[in-house]
């Protein structure tokens, strides 16, 4: 069985709370990343900060009330846009298992905590990166015989 731990990413970009909107959304820019866990002081999960919750915000402050309106919700704290239902895994879960959260979830991602503890995620992309190499590696078998 594969487990999570395998494929995860551990070097988990995040931010707290507090943090204004304006700094998940250059973080997630300049990361190229779509997720942020929203973590307190001791790394306990929180929430995500998605580009989903992102566009939502903005949507939402463009019907009610133009660009004053939309740059309140830029500096407002991230606990105002972040989903804090989250389904979390453990680094010895399944991949399988995972895999079927982010498809019945429809999320894009799942964190890995570890005894209360952020200790990786897995995305949508991690899982298209293990299809791509099982599809690499079952193409050469059938070319191996």
């Amino acid at each position: 069985m594969y487990t999570v731990d395998e494929i995860m990413t551990t070097n988990v970009v995040t931010l707290q709370p507090e943090e204004p909107v304006f700094k998940g959304m250059a973080l997630m820019a300049e990361m190229h990343i779509r997720h942020l866990p929203i973590v307190d002081k001791d790394h306990h999960l929180l929430g995500i900060l998605s580009h989903r919750d992102i566009l939502r915000a903005d949507v939402s402050s463009l019907n009610s009330g133009g660009q004053k309106f939309r740059s309140s919700v830029e500096t407002s704290p991230i606990s105002t846009i972040m989903s804090e239902k989250v389904c979390a895994a453990s680094p010895k879960d399944s991949l399988r298992s995972v895999g079927r959260i982010l498809l019945q979830e429809k999320f894009g991602c799942v964190p890995i905590i570890d005894e209360g503890v952020l200790v990786g995620i897995i995305t949508d992309t991690d899982y298209v990166t293990v299809a791509i190499n099982l599809i690499e590696e079952l193409e050469d078998f059938e070319d191996a015989a």
